[in-house]
């Protein structure tokens, strides 16, 4: 293949995800809790969905997933499609950290002065388009300032904060790090 042949394929596929991320959504939108309905992690990714579903006119839908720590719905999610109608809307825990490890001693008897932030995020399976990805994020950014969700989020003491596909990773990589380095500190591991 020659060079120009190549570029233009890698063209033509850029158009093709970013005609596909125009016509999206075009069915229904799944976002998959790890955790029992109920709860803040189940009432957050409902807010969203709510508003999703208005702006888009497409159902959004939360399908509950709980288990093995989170890792229940999380594998599920990384297996589906990346095509940006499986969502997945956790915690840190089954993003960044085993929820699995027993015997855990308490953070500031390993770490003095250790302080944990806890965050709440909606991501997609790796290999989502990254037009796709933008167009979700930019969605749920402006769901977050809307003064209606700002009132639900405070009540329920979370803070919206919002950003994009590469703030999240790059969040998800230093909290990944942190912990890390906690549990090594600790030398926990897996039975």
């Amino acid at each position: 293949m020659t060079r120009r042949f190549l570029l233009a394929a890698a063209f033509g596929l850029a158009l093709c995800a970013s005609a596909h991320a125009q016509d999206y959504p075009a069915r229904p939108i799944r976002i998959v809790v790890p955790y029992p309905a109920g709860g803040s992690a189940d009432l957050l990714p409902r807010i969203f969905a709510e508003k999703l579903g208005a702006k888009w006119g497409q159902a959004v839908l939360v399908e509950n997933r709980p288990g093995a720590g989170g890792n229940i719905g999380a594998e599920f999610v990384y297996k589906a499609d990346p095509d940006g109608y499986t969502l997945f809307a956790t915690a840190p825990g089954p993003l960044v950290v085993n929820q699995n490890l027993p015997d855990v001693p308490a953070m500031s008897e390993i770490l003095p002065g250790f302080s944990s932030v806890a965050w709440f995020g909606i991501v997609a399976p790796p290999k989502t388009p990254g037009p796709i990805a933008e167009k979700l994020s930019a969605a749920v950014a402006k769901a977050i300032r809307q003064p209606d969700v700002a009132k639900r989020l405070a009540a329920m003491s979370a803070e919206p904060i919002g950003g994009t596909p590469a703030e999240m990773a790059a969040l998800m990589r230093r909290d990944g790090e942190r912990w890390k380095s906690v549990i090594e500190s600790a030398r926990v591991k897996v039975d």
